[in-house]
């Protein structure tokens, strides 16, 4: 069975981007476009006991450009982190996707004081979703990994038709595009789909059909080799993954259920089915608790009735469910 990323972003939160790129969102901008975060508000919701760290996760509000959330465990208070969506914490920075004109998006990257500066170039969004998603912060802050599922084909490469001679049809493919934080992009992996790096700074990436198939794959440091970790019970595609934050160990989104795998042997192991589609999923800072996002519609967090997603905690076989007063998205990390 093949699993097709979820994206909830639809054409009427799009077009509200206008708002927030003129500058009518309620955060100050800086003059590169970033924004800085409106950390002064803070909301304080009841946890679970023996949670630590902080969540970092998307909002989606409705009719209403997205959010990066910033949630401390402990005390159960939220806060927004910037103004864009898909986060991810290196060492002190974070990466993530901000509007940078109507209807386009680039990756942005913020440092320890929140100043908020461009990586990439911007990309035009699809009517209905973003091509560019899920970007993920090397743990030294000095490489950034996205995937680009509209990534243009060289004209050498494409068919001698009509058709392509004259722009007609998809002549674009998926791939994972790496970029150094000062010098742009410095590499790209054609057919590649959602990735994590490990605590030591290698990349983990996933098949995301063509040419390379599916399942997950190391990626060498230059970024030129890849070598097949699973024993090729992955068929389909891989929705979110983390890498664990002491072992060379896996968590991942397949076929709708939570499934963890050592590297070394390759062979998966479903640790959770909730019942609901699943979004995203994330390992504790000590790698004892898993996090995800799951839609559940008989939530009353929700904004919209029968619609939306939760977060939940996954520790000692057990489920917890964190209730927010708005709807929660992937992807997500979980920081000291």
């Amino acid at each position: 069975m093949t699993i097709t990323i979820a994206r909830r972003r639809t054409v009427a939160v799009l077009l509200v981007a206008l708002a927030t790129v003129v500058g009518c969102g309620g955060d100050s901008k800086d003059e590169s476009g970033g924004n800085t975060s409106n950390s002064g508000s803070a909301t304080k919701l009841p946890m679970p006991k023996g949670l630590k760290g902080s969540l970092i996760f998307e909002r989606n509000p409705a009719m209403e450009a997205d959010q990066v959330m910033r949630m401390d465990l402990r005390r159960g208070r939220f806060e927004v982190a910037a103004d864009g969506y898909d986060a991810s914490i290196g060492s002190d920075n974070m990466a993530f996707l901000q509007l940078c004109a109507p209807l386009a998006v680039r990756v942005a990257v913020t440092d320890a004081d929140g100043f908020a500066g461009p990586v990439s170039e911007c990309f035009e969004l699809d009517t209905i979703s973003p091509d560019l998603y899920r970007p993920k912060m090397h743990p030294d802050d000095r490489l950034i990994a996205v995937v680009n599922t509209a990534i243009p084909i060289p004209k050498d490469e494409l068919p001698d038709t009509a058709a392509a001679r004259f722009g007609i049809g998809d002549n674009t493919y998926a791939g994972v595009q790496i970029y150094d934080v000062k010098d742009g992009m410095v590499a790209e992996l054609r057919d590649y789909g959602v990735s994590e790096w490990t605590r030591q700074g290698q990349l983990i990436a996933t098949g995301a059909g063509g040419d390379v198939g599916y399942g997950i794959f190391k990626v060498d440091t230059r970024f030129k080799a890849t070598k097949r970790l699973d024993d090729g019970r992955i068929n389909g595609e891989i929705l979110s993954i983390d890498t664990h934050p002491k072992k060379d160990r896996v968590v991942f989104i397949y076929n709708g259920q939570i499934f963890e795998m050592d590297l070394s042997s390759g062979k998966p192991k479903r640790i959770h089915s909730h019942g609901y589609p699943l979004a995203a999923v994330a390992y504790s800072p000590d790698g004892d608790a898993i996090v995800f996002v799951a839609d559940d519609p008989l939530s009353e967090a929700f904004e919209t009735p029968n619609t939306g997603y939760n977060l939940y905690v996954l520790r000692d076989d057990e489920v917890e469910v964190l209730a927010l007063p708005f709807i929660p998205g992937g992807p997500l990390d979980w920081v000291d």
